[in-house]
C-alpha cells in the first residue's frame, strides 16, 4: 500500500475502448482514444487514485428517467448504436455479485426506512450494467449522495476484477421505496482506487459516481474520517435484493480499525455501496460480510479524495 510511485503507468481496459495513459502527480492526464472516449488517470502518493471517464451518447447522459427500466432501456440503446457489430441483449437486474456475501446475524432486524427523511432520502438505489459474453447484465448496490451530483459506494459496483472492466452505465435512484422515486440518473464519470482496480485489494473497495445532472432539492450527506481503534453506534440503511424495491436498515455497534469497519449489523444482497452512518454522518462503505460485516473506512486519505472530486 506504501509502494513507490515514480515509475508506474496504468493500463485501463473500459468497455468503449483501450488507452494507455501515462502518470502525473501534479494533474489529470487524459488522451482520446479511437472511439473519441477520454480515459483519465490520476495517481497521488496518498490514495493511489485511479479516475476513468467515458463520454457516453447524447441520449444516454442528457435525460433524467422515470424509471430504472426505461434508462436500462435507452442505455441498451444507445450501447447497440454505438457498436452495431457487437451489440447486447438487455437482461433483467441481479442483486450483487455472487462471490460477494452479505449476512443476517442471528435474527433479522431490519426496519424499512422512511424515504422522505434525512439520512434515508440521499440514498438511492443503483444499477450497474456491464457487458458480458453478448449481453448487457445489470447488478444492483446502494450509494449514497455526498455532493449533488455525487455518489459514494463500494469500488466492487463500479469495476468488475474478473471482468477487468468499469460499468458500461450506472443508474441511480435517491429515496426509492415500494419502486418509486423521484428519478433515475445515468452516470457520466467513474471513479475507484486503483489498489482495488489493479490489486483487487478490498481495503480500497471505494468508489464514486459522477452523475449526468444535479439531483436538485434532494440534498446530500456530510462524510468524515472516523478515529480508529473506537467503536461507534452504527446504522446501515440501503436496498437489499430479498427485499426489493425499498430502503431497509438496522442499528448496531461497529468497530472502526485502520483501514476496515466490522460490525454485526444485518445486510444482504444489494447493500454492497451503502453509508456506514453515525448519526447523519457517513463514516464507511458497506463492501462485504459472512458471519460479521465489514466495510471499508473512510481514513483521511479518502476524505481528501472524495473532497477533491465531489
Amino acid at each position: 500500500m506504501n509502494k513507490k510511485l515514480n515509475l508506474i503507468k496504468a493500463l485501463l481496459v473500459c468497455t468503449v475502448g483501450i488507452s494507455v495513459c501515462g502518470v502525473n502527480f501534479s494533474s489529470v492526464k487524459a488522451e482520446e482514444n479511437e472511439e473519441n472516449s477520454i480515459v483519465e488517470l490520476a495517481v497521488q502518493t496518498s490514495s493511489f487514485e485511479t479516475e476513468l471517464s467515458s463520454d457516453m451518447s447524447e441520449m444516454q447522459i442528457a435525460l433524467n428517467y422515470d424509471s430504472s427500466k426505461e434508462a436500462r432501456e435507452k442505455a441498451v440503446e444507445a450501447y447497440n448504436k454505438e457498436h452495431p457489430e457487437n451489440t447486447v441483449v438487455n437482461t433483467e437486474p441481479v442483486a450483487d455479485k455472487p462471490k460477494l456475501l452479505k449476512a443476517i446475524v442471528g435474527a433479522d432486524n431490519r426496519v424499512k426506512a422512511n424515504t422522505t427523511l434525512s439520512p434515508f432520502k440521499q440514498i438511492g438505489y443503483m444499477e450497474m450494467g456491464y457487458i458480458n459474453k453478448g449481453k448487457m447484465v445489470w447488478y444492483v448496490g446502494t450509494g449514497t449522495l455526498v455532493s449533488g451530483n455525487t455518489v459514494l459506494t463500494a469500488a466492487h459496483n463500479l469495476y468488475d476484477t474478473k471482468l477487468k472492466s468499469w460499468a458500461t452505465t450506472v443508474i441511480f435512484q435517491p429515496g426509492m421505496t415500494n419502486y418509486n422515486a423521484p428519478k433515475a440518473i445515468t452516470s457520466k464519470k467513474l471513479y475507484a482506487m486503483a489498489g482495488y482496480t489493479e490489486n483487487n485489494n478490498s481495503n480500497y473497495d471505494i468508489g464514486l459516481v459522477k452523475l449526468s445532472a444535479s439531483i436538485g432539492s434532494t440534498g446530500f450527506l456530510t462524510y468524515r474520517s472516523p478515529t480508529a481503534n473506537v467503536s461507534y453506534d452504527a446504522m446501515i440503511s440501503g436496498y437489499p435484493g430479498d427485499k426489493p424495491g425499498s430502503q431497509w436498515y438496522h442499528t448496531g455497534k461497529a468497530m472502526v480499525g485502520t483501514q476496515k469497519i466490522v460490525y454485526p449489523i444485518d445486510t444482504t444482497p444489494g447493500q454492497s455501496g451503502a453509508p456506514i452512518l453515525n448519526g447523519k454522518t457517513v463514516i464507511g462503505v458497506h463492501t462485504l460480510g459472512s458471519g460479521v460485516n465489514e466495510g471499508v473506512r473512510i481514513t483521511p486519505a479518502f476524505y481528501n479524495w472524495i473532497t477533491s472530486i465531489k
